[in-house]
C-alpha cells in the first residue's frame, strides 16, 4: 500500500501523552497524536521502506554512444543491480535510446552519480527527476532486497556539444 502521507506521521515528535501508556514512535501513537484519537486507530503496522524512482537524460557525442550505454550497464552490475529493459534506434544517422536499470536502494545515490559521470566525461546531463515512495511492509519472514527504477534516455548529439 503507498502512502502519501506517511512522511508526515514519521517526521513528527513522539506524542508526550501517549494513551498506550509509554512514550513510543510507534505508528498507531503517532496517528493518535495527530487525530487526537481516544482509542488506537490501527491505521497501519510493519515498517516503511523508500523506494526511489529517477529518470536521467543526456545527450552524447556521436562517437561515444556505445560506451556510455557499456558504462552504464557495467556500473548496473557493479553495484548489484540489473538491466531489464533496454532499446536503441537508429534514425537519420543518430542513435538514441533508453534503458531501464534497477539497483538496490542502498546504491541508488552512488549509481546516480556514477551515471552523471559517464555522461558527462562524454556529452551531458540535460534532466534528472527523482521520486520517492514510501510503502508499508507487513512482512513475516526474511527481508527481501530493495530495488529503486532508473529510467535513463540517450541521445546522439548533431553537433559539438557545450560542456560545463
Amino acid at each position: 500500500m503507498g502512502l502519501t502521507a506517511a512522511a508526515v506521521y514519521m517526521s513528527q515528535p513522539a506524542p508526550t501523552n501517549s494513551l498506550l501508556g509509554a512514550q513510543t514512535r510507534s505508528s498507531v501513537s503517532q496517528a493518535e497524536s495527530l487525530q487526537g484519537a481516544s482509542e488506537p486507530v490501527g491505521m497501519f503496522s510493519g515498517s516503511v521502506q523508500e523506494t526511489i524512482s529517477e529518470n536521467i537524460r543526456g545527450e552524447v557525442r556521436r562517437d561515444s554512444f556505445e560506451a556510455v550505454v557499456g558504462g552504464v550497464k557495467n556500473l548496473t552490475f557493479k553495484f548489484g543491480g540489473m538491466v531489464p529493459r533496454l532499446s536503441m534506434v537508429y534514425g537519420n544517422e543518430y542513435r538514441s535510446g533508453s534503458m531501464s536499470c534497477r539497483v538496490p536502494t542502498d546504491n541508488v545515490t552512488d549509481f546516480t552519480f556514477g551515471v552523471r559521470k559517464i555522461m558527462s566525461d562524454n556529452g551531458k546531463v540535460t534532466y534528472i527527476a527523482v521520486s520517492v515512495t514510501e510503502t508499508i511492509v507487513n512482512q513475516t519472514g526474511p527481508a527481501e532486497d530493495q530495488f529503486s527504477d532508473i529510467s535513463i534516455d540517450l541521445n546522439e548529439s548533431s553537433g559539438a556539444l557545450r560542456l560545463f
